[in-house]
């Protein structure tokens, strides 16, 4: 009996173990958003315009990432620049015909990942 007890003791500890070990699963899942995107070559790397059925879309308070394709895969941060533009920072000329990943994160559960090329 005594070892029955143990076992069960074991047993529920392990389980709770293994409970806390995965994260919270109540969080709201992250919602694709279907946007068009037009990359353009620049003098300090890119600009991004993001429209929605032809409509300027908001960029203020958006996160993202350019992950240029090739070798190096490099990845460049995105930042608002004001109405429906965002810009690449701090980066080296970007090749027009350039292909390219963005990912954008409108807010805690909007996103989008698109692929672009430069222009």
């Amino acid at each position: 009996m005594k070892k029955l007890i143990a076992s069960l003791g074991l047993a529920g500890l392990l389980a709770a173990n293994l409970a806390a070990a995965h994260p919270d699963h109540d969080a709201a899942p992250m919602r694709m958003r279907a946007v068009e995107l037009s990359a353009k070559a620049t003098a300090s790397g890119a600009s991004i315009q993001v429209t929605e059925n032809g409509k300027t879309v908001s960029t203020a308070g958006a996160t993202g990432s350019l992950t240029l394709a090739g070798a190096g895969q490099k990845s460049i941060v995105l930042t608002p620049a004001g109405g429906n533009t965002m810009v690449t920072t701090g980066t080296a000329k970007i090749a027009p015909g350039t292909k390219a990943q963005a990912t954008i994160v409108f807010d805690e559960t909007t996103m989008s990942i698109i692929d672009v090329t430069v222009n």
